[in-house]
Formats: C-alpha cells, structure tokens, sequence
C-alpha cells in the first residue's frame, strides 16, 4: 500500500460516498470530522517505508506512488503540510455545523482535501496545476446556493482559475524547455507571473471575491477560498524551492511585494466604503491575500505562516457570524442589520472583532506579525509601507462604519432568536482565540515559524 493512496484517493471516494447520504446531515458530519481527523492523525504518525506490526499482522506503507507519468510523494516535508492542511480542514468542517449551509458542505470538503493532497504531492509540479482545476469546479459547488445558478463572482473566479491553469501548464511545458538555455529562460518567468497573477486574482481580478458574498453563504465561500488560496501560496512556494535557476533574479520577488501592495491599498479603500457586511468581508479576503503576496516578496517565510493561524481563525469567526446574521436578518446591507448588533451582540462581536484582528489592530491576533511586515517595507521602500498601511486603515474604516451600523438604528426591533447559544459560543471562542494569540504571540509563533524551516525563499 502507497501513502498517496490513503490521503489522496481515499478522502475523494469517501467524499464522493458522502455526497449520496448528504440528506442524513448527522451521519455525514460525524464521518467526514473523523475521516479528516484520522488522515491526520495517521499522517503524524504512521511509519512510512518501515514495516508497520501490530500481531502477527505486517503492513509497510511506502511513500511514493506513479501513474501516467505523475510521481505522488510523501516525504517529511509533505507530512507537515499535510497535517496542516488536515487540521485547517478539519476546523473549517467543524464550524460548518454551527452554519446554516447546503448539506453537500462536509462531502465535498472531503473531495477538496484529497485534490489538496495531490497538489502538494504531485510530481513534475505543474501536473498540480490540474488538480487545482478540478477543486475549483468543486469549490464552485460548495460556494453556490443549491437553489440557484452559480452568481456571476463564482463565474469568473472558475473562468479565471481556469485562465490561470492554461497559463501555468504551458509554463511548465516551456520550463522543461528551456533548462540549460539561459537566452530562453525570460519566456517560463513571465509565463509563471502571468499565470499565479490571475490565480492569485491580483488587481483588479479580485472583484469577484465581494461580488460572491453579495448572495452566497459567507461561511461556505470564506471557508473554501481560505483553504485553496493557502494551497495555492504552498504550490508556488514549491515551483520555488524547485526552480530556484529560474528564480534568482530579484524582480521577481520585487514584482510579488508590489503586486500585493497594491492589492491591500485598493482592496482596503474599497472596503472603506462598503454598505454591504459580505463585501468588506470579501475585501478583507483581498487583503489577506496582499499580506501574503508581500511576506513573499519580502522573502520572509517565517512572517508568512505566522499570518497563517490568525488569518484562519478571524475568517472563519467572521464567515460564522455572518452566516448567522444572515439567516436572521435575510440580507446583509447595511440598512437591513441596522441595529441588530443589540439582538445578537455574539455575533456583532466576531464580525467586529475578526475585522479590526485583520485590519492589525492593537491587542488582537494579527498585529504582532503585521508590525514587523510594516517594518520591513520600510526599510525597502516607505512608499510602499505607506501604502500597505492606508489599506488596512481602510479595513479598520469599513468595521468602524460596520460596529456604528450594527449598534445604531430603530429603537424597535424584533424579538431575538433563541436558537443561538451554541453559534455563540463558538464564535465566542474565536474571539476568545484572537484575543489570546494577540495577547500572547510567543505561544504559536514558534510552531508556524518552524513549517517555514522548508521552504527559505
């Protein structure tokens, strides 16, 4: 038996097992948390290449797999991403049953882990450019509403990943090329920029991120877009780490950390001026992916996975809680949740607090790691730190008018649900977890800092 056997091809059957028993909400839950829960349990600890005995019975589980020319490889780097991408899955799933979202949810997060695992397995690497395809047209699937057509921002995310995935294939395809033949080597480069610029939906591709969450469940789509742009960051680190003679000239990092930039400073004005709680939230995801575009060029990979944990769990609090909100209210402009914060004041808090964590505000999660980023842009180029800087003020701008919003408004509203203590303490403990981390950064700083041990850049 192969380990990519277990951790690829398993989770896809037994996701698509799922997707046929989705009615029984109770029973998929129950068997996709364990199934996510036991791959990574297994992937920390079984012995690969070495014989496994328990009795009189033998098995040795080997470490690589081929087929069609594709080598999947686990070695001990891949295990850690591996665990790590369990564990984010498995947190992901775990707030999907505290949401008001399809029952197709859990089955297909299934299938996306497994596809997941053959991206950070895969060899040559740009065979992984397919598998990000395929989890794209799945992912469509868990962002959209079952009871309509895919909107127009879920459209042009598949038409831009799939723009995306042509340019990368054909990039790889000239990478193999052109080694040794230095004249040529400028071709593969710009390939490469072009195609992680559309993945990556650099301005001004990313406005189909607010345009999703104009009408979908924001949990679904926070939850799936966290996940594979996560990936996605790993998959290019990778094509690094492997094509370092392609890499060497310094533009290119200069090309990343000015990309982002310019994805927070237009992202966060944006935000700014939002009415509409779903697409700051979306901005906010712009934003995100800025930070970690710089922390890249900044060829800084410790700053990078320590945005990691923080990013997590303020957009799956803030997903959660609007979710919630948007069950209860019916739609998420501002003039339809004036005042509602005073209903449901758990939910007000983990859409505030998630939002000032991601703006860097003072005290909460991610401004530990977000003042070194500003430190050393400075050092680079003070406009660009300037720059960076204003947009996530106009992040911090889009929750103040968010946090007046949900407090102000009519004197008489209706009656709050009752049905609301558990979502509660969930989001509760998210914002618990922001609080902490930014009070404590030393407790978790260390582990994240460590997965960037194997992947220098």
């Amino acid at each position: 038996m192969s380990a990519p056997l277990i951790w690829i091809v398993f989770p896809i059957l037994m996701g698509g097992t799922l997707v046929f028993f989705q009615r029984w909400r109770v029973l998929t839950s129950i068997l996709g948390l364990g199934t996510t829960s036991l791959l990574a349990l297994v992937v920390r600890f079984l012995p690969l290449g070495e014989p496994l005995v328990v009795g009189s019975f033998s098995l040795i589980v080997h470490e690589q797999f081929q087929i069609a020319g594709a080598q999947f490889n686990i070695s001990g780097a891949d295990r850690s991403w591996i665990v790590l991408l369990s564990l984010a899955m498995l947190a992901v799933q775990t707030g999907a049953l505290f949401a008001k979202i399809p029952e197709r949810f859990i089955p297909l997060s299934l299938i996306i882990l497994g596809l997941f695992f053959g991206v950070l397995t895969i060899s040559p690497i740009f065979y992984a450019a397919i598998f990000i395809e395929i989890a794209s047209l799945i992912g469509v699937l868990m962002m959209a509403s079952p009871d309509k057509p895919p909107n127009t921002g879920l459209i042009r995310f598949l038409i831009f990943q799939t723009i995306g995935v042509i340019i990368l294939l054909f990039a790889g395809a000239f990478n193999l090329e052109v080694i040794g033949e230095p004249s040529l080597s400028r071709l593969p480069e710009l390939l490469l920029g072009l195609g992680f610029a559309v993945l990556f939906s650099i301005f001004p591709l990313y406005f189909w991120i607010p345009m999703v969450l104009d009408d979908s469940h924001p949990y679904a789509v926070v939850s799936y877009i966290s996940i594979h742009y996560g990936v996605i960051i790993l998959f290019l680190l990778e094509y690094f780490q492997l094509n370092l003679w392609l890499f060497s000239k310094l533009d290119f990092f200069d090309g990343l950390r000015f990309a982002g930039v310019v994805l927070i400073a237009t992202a966060g004005a944006w935000a700014a001026f939002q009415r509409h709680l779903g697409r700051i939230l979306g901005f906010a995801i712009g934003i995100e992916i800025g930070y970690s575009l710089v922390t890249i060029g900044l060829r800084s990979s410790s700053l990078h996975f320590a945005l990691v944990l923080p990013r997590l769990i303020a957009l799956l609090t803030w997903g959660l809680a609007l979710t919630q909100l948007q069950s209860k209210v019916g739609d998420l402009r501002f003039r339809t949740v004036q005042g509602f914060g005073r209903l449901y004041p758990f939910l007000a808090s983990g859409v505030l607090f998630s939002n000032f964590s991601l703006a860097g505000l003072p005290l909460l999660a991610s401004f530990p790691i977000l003042v070194p980023v500003w430190q050393e842009l400075v050092q680079l180029s003070s406009t660009l730190a300037i720059w960076t800087f204003l947009g996530s003020i106009g992040l911090l701008v889009g929750g103040l008018r968010s946090m007046a919003v949900l407090v102000m408004g009519p004197e008489e509203l209706p009656a709050p649900d009752s049905d609301q203590i558990i979502p509660a303490f969930v989001i509760g403990l998210g914002v618990l977890l922001l609080l902490l981390i930014g009070l404590f950064p030393h407790w978790v700083w260390p582990w994240f800092s460590g997965l960037a041990q194997g992947l220098d850049f």
